[in-house]
């Protein structure tokens, strides 16, 4: 189409981009079957802080682009490996989120490293599971899609999940039932 053509396009070049040394550092972590709506509501409010104080960047697991839900391509500018220090770990949903995403032990392992590091963490809608299963929940209130706080409370039952706010922050973890939040 050509929005994903305009999209690839404006990834490509953004792409490109040199890090600002000292900025915050802002890592998304993107994949297969990612839900847009998810990864562009943050990627849209990181990048349009103005000044040089923030370095937005994509992550995935392998460095090479994804294929969102909808069809669309996105660039990444690290993979796990090399990614660089993160400040703020930033875990969208995808169409896996609460199931098959939960068995990619790289991602898994990636976010919980990270994430102990980061200075915050923040998912959006079922991405709160990824943030679950690498153990980042834990003793926490946290929130997500409200079709999925059952199943969240049940495999997480060491997290309480809050099913009235469409945010939650606890700490340095930041929770939201994503797209929903916006209603």
């Amino acid at each position: 189409s050509i929005v994903a053509a305009m999209m690839l396009g404006a990834q490509s070049a953004w792409a490109a981009k040199k890090l600002v040394p000292g900025a915050v550092n802002i890592g998304m972590v993107i994949f297969d079957g990612l839900s847009i709506g998810e990864w562009s509501a943050p990627f849209d409010v990181w990048t349009h802080v103005k000044g040089n104080r923030v370095n937005v960047f994509m992550i995935t697991e392998d460095g090479k682009p994804v294929t969102t839900s909808t069809g669309v391509k996105l660039s990444a500018q690290y993979s796990f490996a090399n990614a660089p220090k993160i400040d703020v770990l930033v875990v969208p949903s995808g169409s896996g989120s609460s199931h098959r995403d939960l068995l990619n032990s790289a991602r898994i392992k990636f976010v919980k490293d990270r994430g102990r590091k980061a200075k915050w963490v923040t998912s959006f809608c079922g991405g709160a599971f990824t943030l679950g299963r690498a153990g980042l929940l834990r003793g926490k209130k946290a929130t997500t899609y409200p079709g999925y706080m059952k199943q969240m409370s049940d495999m997480f039952p060491d997290t309480t999940v809050d099913r009235q706010s469409r945010f939650m922050v606890d700490g340095n973890v930041v929770t939201t039932q994503g797209g929903i939040a916006a209603f």
